[in-house]
């Protein structure tokens, strides 16, 4: 929109500034008038050819929002006519409306300011404000409306109708991550806790006591190990997503411990909004880093001219974020790995598995099952991961060493004392890789 209204306003000036031309000098600036007018016609034509491309390419991606957004609001009136057959004795039905909307996240609630502000900012930017509200008060509204039914005399402030629903919806938020959790265990899966603190892993096994939201057996990621059909041993991953686990997903963003990246405060703000706020920084920063995150080969070949760099970083952010064209414009780097991996999904998941995760919807185009919890990928077992953040770290310790070289090198002593330091951080950190990935082996 900036730039639209940029260019208009350009063009408008350049109009201005050709009439006023012609008319002033008559037919001796006559020519560079009309030259500013040609100028000005193959600019607006140049820009509508651009906005058709753009609404082409964009076009199936507006068809899955408008199916999501019909699905929003299949999901919102099937709620209310529940509702209304179970409260409409008790309850107007604005009221049920106004309850609906609470349930499903009334986006009318947040301001201008914030739609305009947090669009910018954040991917679904009302959802990701208003469900953790709703998760809130599914843990918290039945014992609240208990104590407030208590503390009145006479008539109740809230029906038994009312109480029975706050139950149910309390019942579901607690119960939906411990009915994952036996799903997933009964078929041989075991929470991801890789990297976790140890506080955070003990408190996800206890029913915690005055938190905000439950994170008794709330996990949202499962692993398991498997034997690929040529014989490698790997572990499958299993994201699984709900509304119930955001919060968890994004303390878990912020706490998880990589210590083969030096700079941690910034990964793990990076982490956080690479996954949790929106899409397109995870796409920059892979670029940015060179570290592709779902299982492509880095994006741009360093080994490459800068020319040909710039091109494959151009590519990769395209087809990263227009997913459905990342096969057209990278067809060397996604198909042979997805067909790899569904290979390997194939033979490691059973039936109930792949449509509860997923597979069919992720991993094979002739075939649709809406009902999807979750997504799934391979990763190499943990001591060739491992392995590899051993190398991250002596790759990063390197280039700190490399660094301190340059910009000490006549301060032998200073220099001298800084790479003391790095040899110890790099010694801890060496550690630290060992008991997360070979834990009480090492």
């Amino acid at each position: 929109q900036i730039i639209d209204t940029a260019v208009q306003r350009m063009q408008a000036d350049v109009s201005t500034k050709a009439k006023w031309v012609g008319s002033a000098f008559s037919t001796k600036v006559q020519p560079l008038a009309k030259y500013l007018e040609d100028i000005n016609s193959s600019e607006a034509k140049a820009r509508d050819a651009s906005r058709l491309i753009g609404n082409a390419l964009v076009a199936p991606y507006r068809a899955i929002g408008n199916l999501t957004w019909l699905g929003d609001n299949v999901q919102r009136m099937a709620t209310f006519l529940t509702l209304k057959e179970e409260h409409g004795d008790t309850m107007t039905d604005a009221q049920i409306g106004q309850w609906v909307a609470d349930i499903h996240g009334a986006y009318g609630k947040t301001s201008a300011a914030y739609r305009r502000i947090g669009g910018r900012i954040f991917f679904v930017h009302t959802f990701r404000l208003l469900m953790p509200t709703r998760i809130f008060k599914g843990f918290t509204d039945f014992p609240r409306m208990l104590v407030e039914n208590t503390r009145l005399k006479g008539d109740q402030k809230y029906t038994g109708k009312e109480l029975k629903a706050a139950a149910q919806a309390m019942a579901g938020t607690v119960g939906l991550p411990i009915a994952t959790y036996m799903l997933m265990t009964a078929n041989g899966w075991e929470p991801d806790d890789e990297g976790l603190p140890e506080w955070w892993v003990a408190m996800k096994a206890k029913i915690p006591i005055g938190l905000p939201f439950p994170t008794y057996l709330n996990y949202w990621k499962f692993k398991k190990t498997i034997v690929t059909p040529d014989g490698q041993q790997k572990e499958v991953v299993a994201g699984v997503n709900n509304i119930v686990n955001m919060p968890v997903k994004w303390i878990e963003r912020l706490t998880k411990d990589r210590p083969e990246k030096l700079d941690d405060l910034t990964y793990h703000l990076a982490n956080l909004f690479k996954w949790e706020v929106n899409p397109l920084y995870r796409i920059m920063l892979d670029v940015i880093e060179n570290e592709a995150s779902i299982g492509e080969k880095p994006p741009v070949d360093r080994s490459r001219p800068v020319s040909e760099q710039i091109f494959q970083a151009g590519t990769y952010m395209f087809g990263n974020a227009l997913r459905i064209y990342g096969g057209v414009v990278r067809p060397n780097t996604t198909t042979a790995q997805k067909r790899q991996v569904r290979q390997e999904l194939d033979k490691s998941l059973n039936i109930a598995e792949k449509i509860f995760l997923g597979y069919y919807t992720g991993y094979t185009g002739n075939k649709f099952v809406p009902l999807q919890a979750g997504y799934t990928y391979t990763r190499p077992e943990r001591r060739r991961r491992l392995g590899s953040a051993l190398r991250s770290l002596e790759r990063s310790i390197s280039g700190e060493k490399n660094q301190v070289k340059t910009v000490y090198r006549d301060k032998p002593a200073e220099m001298a004392e800084r790479l003391r330091d790095l040899n110890a951080i790099e010694r801890e950190r060496k550690i630290r890789l060992r008991k997360i990935f070979l834990g009480e082996q090492i």
